[in-house]
């Protein structure tokens, strides 16, 4: 009787182990962590894709937001966590150790006894190119800045492949910059930084150059009723308003003996927008836009009682540089383009700035104004 009883505790024993034999096999099979792969980007479950994920770099660790990113990569393209799984099948038939970003990989056991298996993530390279010296630059991937580091001239940053809302940021001399896109990183990846491009669309730095040229072309009248005093001109830089008056008041040196009045008055001007352009040389950073200005002059000679009239509309190019110290656009440059009305009724995106109340500036020989 006792001899049967043991029998029977031993096919017990059996059993048991061939059970315990059986579930540890499948629950270490590493098909079995691929199916929870596909379910976890099926179901949109990052954390349930958490469990399943392991660094393939011992220094950093997989957290949700990276677990998120693959998850909406893989989902915003069906063919990719298709082939991202049958990758894991083959390598997994093969028992091969696959390279790519994501593989199979042993990491421990469980039940003791059994090998345990995981997804392993491999990070990725991003490349920025297009920054220049004095740019500083900024990466932001769905909400979390990345720390760049630097190898020769390239700046890179490492994060696990994914799909982000990427943010471009250029902090320099004008201001800060910034662009945004949709990116899937799925192997070694460049992102360009378009500093000029950025900021030659940038609303505020357009803004800041036509305010510059308008109120340069408002110093103007002002100038040329002050003996063309270079200190008139404060949206100039040093070396053209000197030049400039340099030149003009050697001009008006020759007629001013028959001169008793001069008047001006800026009217305003049509700025062509297609022209505006914002480059970087040598570091510095320089403009070019074209515009027709509208002034009313007029002179009287000594011994008449009128007026002639001189007023005139001109079609120049105002070149500009950026001052970093005083923190401004300066005109340092102006170029005659011989616009006429008809070419700039042409001009395609054309802005108009009017001065509503324009203010007569006048110099006369013995009067208000500068004295000869």
């Amino acid at each position: 009787m006792l001899g049967k009883r043991w029998i029977f505790i031993g096919i017990l024993a059996l059993a048991g182990l061939f059970i315990f034999v059986l579930i540890g096999q499948q629950i270490s099979a590493p098909e079995r962590v691929v199916k929870q792969f596909e379910s976890a980007v099926r179901d949109n479950q990052p954390k349930q894709l958490l469990n399943i994920l392991v660094s393939g770099d011992p220094d950093r660790k997989v957290d949700v937001h990276a677990a998120k990113a693959m998850i909406a990569d893989y989902r915003s393209d069906r063919k990719a966590w298709k082939k991202a799984a049958d990758g894991l099948r083959e390598q997994i038939a093969d028992r091969s150790s696959d390279s790519s970003n994501v593989s199979v990989t042993r990491t421990g056991r469980t039940l003791l006894f059994f090998p345990k298996y995981k997804i392993k993530v491999r990070d990725v390279q991003v490349t920025v190119t297009g920054a220049e010296d004095g740019d500083k630059v900024v990466l932001t991937f769905s909400g979390r800045a990345a720390k760049l580091k630097k190898k020769g001239p390239l700046s890179y940053v490492s994060v696990f492949p994914g799909r982000y809302k990427l943010e471009k940021q250029v902090i320099n001399d004008l201001g800060i910059f910034s662009k945004s896109e949709n990116l899937s990183i799925r192997g070694e990846t460049s992102v360009t930084v378009d500093a000029e491009g950025w900021i030659q669309s940038d609303r505020s730095v357009r803004e800041q150059l036509i305010r510059t040229v308008h109120q340069f072309n408002q110093e103007v009248s002002v100038w040329e009723t002050a003996l063309y005093n270079p200190k008139k001109l404060v949206s100039a830089t040093n070396d053209f308003r000197n030049g400039e008056s340099a030149v003009r008041f050697a001009e008006f040196n020759r007629i001013k003996s028959r001169v008793s009045e001069i008047q001006s008055a800026y009217l305003g001007m049509s700025v062509n927008m297609d022209s505006l352009s914002v480059t970087r040389y040598g570091g510095k950073w320089g403009a070019e836009v074209d515009a027709f200005v509208s002034y009313r002059y007029a002179y009287r000679l000594k011994k008449e009682k009128n007026l002639r009239d001189a007023s005139y509309k001109r079609g120049l190019r105002f070149r500009l540089i950026y001052h970093p110290t005083g923190k401004k656009w300066l005109v340092s440059g102006l170029e005659n383009t011989y616009d006429s009305e008809p070419t700039v009724s042409e001009w395609e995106k054309k802005e108009d700035v009017r001065v509503t109340d324009p203010k007569v500036m006048k110099w006369q020989v013995n009067g208000s104004g500068p004295q000869l």
